[in-house]
């Protein structure tokens, strides 16, 4: 299955994620996933600081999150989209005070290269819920303002996994 095929015309190569070419390094196995717990950690200490946690409860949440055992223990392509979650999150809460929109869409669009589109479809069920509810939650005058960001921060997505969406569904048809 998938013999012949180019790189780019599957997802689970991650042919044009980031963290891709660190494979190439000596022990370049360890260093993605690194940079993922990283990630996650990062992204996770800036949606609870947003959230209106305290510093401490923040770096104990982002480190929980990092450690967690889908990412430290099991490290393989559907756990990579899972550190952009909280990035995602972060991201729709800063869009509330006018920022973020790029954010979110870069964390989307990373969510989507990281090379399981299956997990990175739930990740943005669940941001899709976040910013409904958080959308509902805005006055009446902020509900536009609000939507569009969303909608940018989507088309910036589409805009970054452009290569990889666009050979995958070149090799469906």
């Amino acid at each position: 299955n998938g013999i012949g095929l180019q790189l780019a015309d599957e997802y689970q190569p991650a042919a044009f994620f980031l963290l891709t070419p660190l494979l190439m390094v000596p022990q370049g196995l360890a260093f993605p996933h690194i940079a993922l717990q990283a990630v996650a950690g990062l992204g996770t200490y800036g949606l609870l600081r947003t959230l209106g946690l305290h510093r401490s409860a923040s770096t104990i949440g982002g480190l929980l999150y990092a450690f967690n055992g889908t990412l430290a223990w099991f490290a393989h392509g559907p756990a990579q989209p899972l550190a952009f979650l909280p990035w995602m999150l972060w991201a729709i809460e800063r869009m509330r005070d006018g920022t973020g929109w790029r954010m979110f869409g870069l964390a989307m669009a990373l969510s989507l290269l990281a090379g399981f589109p299956e997990t990175a479809y739930i990740d943005g069920l669940l941001a899709l819920a976040w910013a409904a509810l958080r959308l509902t939650q805005l006055a009446r005058g902020e509900r536009t303002r609000y939507a569009t960001r969303i909608a940018l921060g989507g088309i910036a997505r589409l805009r970054v996994a452009a290569p990889q969406i666009v050979a995958f569904v070149h090799d469906l048809g």
